[in-house]
């Protein structure tokens, strides 16, 4: 074979190497370049829904708070002391069967009246989550 074959070979060979390379390059930049764009695009949109959120969405969660501690703790308080009575929703079952095999045992459900305060499970979960979001939210934005 002869030198400027090899010559001619290997210049090709060499020169395909380097536009690949200098292909990739390319592709990697105008990556970067994309990445980049959807990194500010995706700032100024945080940016501009910062701005929209103002005192309006803060006067909306504070309102939401206030209705459901109203709802789940003051209203039953109050309720309890001015003789107002609560109802109770109660499942209890009803007939017999001879070793739980034969029988008619229904379910049946019943409101007894209570007086006082209830605190149910419900009630507690609800505060704590109201409360911890609270204290989250306010973490989270550096307010004490």
């Amino acid at each position: 074979m002869p030198t400027e074959l090899i010559s001619l070979f290997g210049g090709a060979i060499t020169g395909f190497i380097f536009r690949l390379i200098a292909a990739k390059a390319e592709e990697s930049r105008l990556r970067f370049d994309r990445m980049m764009k959807a990194i500010d695009k995706r700032d100024e949109s945080a940016d501009k829904a910062s701005k929209r959120d103002g005192d309006v969405g803060k006067v909306v969660r504070q309102f939401i708070v206030v209705s459901v501690i109203f709802s789940i703790v003051i209203s039953p308080f109050v309720m309890a002391i001015l003789g107002i009575p609560t109802y109770l929703e109660v499942d209890y079952t009803s007939g017999g069967s001879f070793l739980g095999l034969i029988g008619n045992e229904t379910t049946n459900k019943a409101f007894v009246e209570i007086s006082g305060n209830l605190i149910t499970a419900e009630i507690r979960q609800c505060l704590i989550a109201v409360t911890g979001f609270y204290f989250g939210s306010a973490s989270a934005s550096n307010k004490s």
